[in-house]
């Protein structure tokens, strides 16, 4: 027989509470994680921390074809807007990531404001209905989902940064949807199975992929209007694909400088009329940036476009020479079409386009680029 010092029997006591507790704990008695839970009226809603997380799991659930989803999200009493239901089923309505015309007809969807342990929360409940509506419905949000994945797929986003994501997103939208001045095509769907759709849907679409490549982005809307931000780098910006692939339409008789509508702050985020919707809904728990978004690490000297002659069926543009720099990149496009992009050299100060169609009306842009260490960095368009 063999006796325990007073440090064994201590050692041996902590090891015994432990296997308990992880054998209580597989048998479901003992839970490591606090369960996180709100009750109201009988009806026991998954509590989320606050609007944004509530919106990101219930379309997350939504997706999954869940039966039931009761989901509660704490409402920010600071904020007037987030304390008014017509605010709140509006706010809901424009951040969830499916289009709207689709999950109405899936889910019989209700919604209510409550206080509960010292906190106002915003309660939905969403139950899926089986109706030949319901499993249409169904069919388009397979088909959507489908072709979201296949986009962010293609962009192949693995491992990139931010602004590289929201890039590559942004090009991909205002290059792939056409405005529908038939106002025939308005959704996200539209936008992404016909490829036509107005600011409705070019701003879902937006928020839908953002959302698959895992960046922050909210759809705000005025009565008139719909556009984007995003949160790249910590910060939050304004972005506007429908403004950028409309602006070379008639509406808007203005070449555009680039991408004009891309990660903006509050100081460049205006357009005649629109400055007032933008202003008004500068949603406050958002926090926008102030000025435009500026790329970290090396700054890349700029350049300009000096001249712009076309003759017929080609065009010869003319650049200014910018300093340290590798190479130029040279953007073209006819009115309504799509942007080619062509590379040159830092020695070459003008190139000759060629096969451009007669009487056609063109914008063309410029940017710089320079290579670091196995980098490519670049200015922003001119």
């Amino acid at each position: 027989m063999f006796k325990l010092t007073q440090k064994e029997m201590r050692t041996a006591h902590v090891v015994c509470v432990l296997v308990v507790a992880l054998f209580l704990t597989g048998i479901g008695i003992f839970s490591a994680e606090k369960s996180h839970a709100v009750e109201k009226w009988g009806v026991t809603y998954t509590e989320c921390e606050n609007l944004d997380v509530m919106y990101s799991n219930l379309s997350k659930e939504i997706i999954e074809g869940k039966a039931t989803i009761n989901i509660a999200g704490k409402i920010d009493s600071s904020d007037p807007r987030e304390c008014d239901t017509f605010s709140l089923n509006k706010d809901m309505y424009n951040n969830i990531i499916i289009p709207h015309e689709i999950y109405s007809n899936l889910y019989d969807c209700s919604t209510v404001r409550f206080y509960q342990n010292g906190t106002m929360w915003y309660g939905v409940t969403m139950i899926k209905e089986n109706t030949a509506a319901a499993k249409t419905a169904q069919t388009k949000l397979n088909k959507y989902e489908s072709r979201a994945k296949s986009i962010l797929k293609s962009l192949n986003l693995q491992g990139k940064s931010d602004f590289e994501k929201a890039s590559a997103i942004y090009d991909w939208v205002i290059n792939n949807i056409t405005y529908d001045w038939s106002m025939k095509r308005y959704t996200g769907y539209d936008g992404l199975i016909y490829g036509e759709t107005i600011c409705d849907g070019y701003a879902n679409i937006f928020r839908r992929l953002c959302y698959g490549a895992g960046l922050e982005c909210r759809y705000l809307s005025s009565q008139s209007h719909a556009y984007n931000i995003v949160c790249v780098g910590g910060k939050w910006y304004y972005v506007d694909t429908t403004l950028e692939e409309k602006m070379s339409r008639p509406l808007y008789d203005k070449d555009p400088e680039g991408w004009r509508w891309f990660l903006c702050g509050k100081d460049n985020f205006s357009y005649g009329s629109l400055h007032n919707t933008y202003a008004y809904y500068n949603l406050p728990r958002y926090n926008v940036s102030t000025i435009h978004y500026i790329m970290p690490g090396k700054k890349v000297n700029p350049s300009k476009i000096t001249s712009k002659k076309k003759s017929g069926t080609k065009a010869t543009i003319k650049w200014r020479k910018a300093s340290k720099v590798t190479g130029y990149q040279l953007g073209y496009k006819p009115a309504g079409g799509k942007w080619t992009v062509k590379t040159y050299s830092n020695k070459t100060l003008k190139a000759t386009i060629k096969k451009l169609k007669k009487n056609k009306k063109y914008y063309f842009k410029i940017r710089t680029y320079q290579k670091i260490s196995g980098k490519t960095y670049y200015s922003r368009w001119k």
